[in-house]
C-alpha cells in the first residue's frame, strides 16, 4: 500500500523592500505503507522542515537585469530498515546564485543534507542551470548535476520548453 504525502508552504516575506524573500515549508509522509524492508531505499522522508530565503539585487547594466542570492536550512528525518536505528535525522542545507538577463538566466547551487549515521546519508550535489527566456512560446534549458559526496553520479539534461499559453 502507498504512503500519503502532505505538505504546505508559508510565504513570510515576498518582494519586501528591505527583507529577503522567506518561505517555510512543512512536509510529512504518513506511516500507511507496508514495505518496511524497502523503507531506506524509497528516498522518502518521514518529515522535513525547511526555511528558504533569497534576495534579488537589480543590476542596471545592458547585459543583466538582476543577481539573486538564495539559501535554505532545515531538518530532515526518515525511516530506515536498520534494526538498531529505525530513524535517521539530518540537517538540510543549500545555497546558490542566479544571474538574470532579458533573454536567459544562469544559476549554480550546492545542496545536501548531513545525517548522523554516516552510511551514505550525507549527499552533496552541485547543479548548474541555464534557461532561455525568449519572447516566444519556445525556450531551451541546459542542466548539469554532479554528485560530490555519497551520490556518485553526473547528469546532463537538455530541455525543450513549449508554452501553450503566453502572455508575451
Amino acid at each position: 500500500y502507498g504512503d500519503l504525502y502532505i505538505g504546505t508552504q508559508i510565504q513570510l516575506f515576498k518582494n519586501h523592500e528591505v527583507w529577503p524573500d522567506v518561505l517555510i515549508s512543512i512536509n510529512l509522509r504518513t506511516a500507511s505503507g507496508n514495505e518496511f524492508g524497502s523503507a531506506r531505499f524509497a528516498d522518502s522522508p518521514g518529515y522535513y522542515f525547511l526555511l528558504s530565503s533569497g534576495k534579488s539585487i537589480p543590476l542596471n547594466t545592458k547585459a543583466f537585469t538582476s543577481l539573486r542570492f538564495y539559501g535554505m536550512l532545515g531538518f530532515y528525518a526518515w525511516q530506515t530498515n536498520l534494526a538498531g536505528h529505525f530513524q535517521d535525522d539530518a540537517v538540510i542545507y543549500g545555497f546558490g546564485i542566479k544571474l538574470d538577463s532579458k533573454h536567459f538566466s544562469v544559476s549554480t547551487d550546492l545542496d545536501g543534507f548531513s545525517g548522523y549515521l554516516k552510511n551514505g546519508d550525507r549527499p552533496l550535489v552541485y547543479r548548474f542551470r541555464a534557461l532561455t527566456s525568449m519572447d516566444s512560446n519556445i525556450n531551451y534549458g541546459l542542466q548539469f548535476e554532479h554528485g560530490i559526496v555519497d551520490y556518485n553520479f553526473r547528469s546532463l539534461r537538455f530541455s525543450f520548453i513549449y508554452s501553450i499559453e503566453s502572455d508575451k
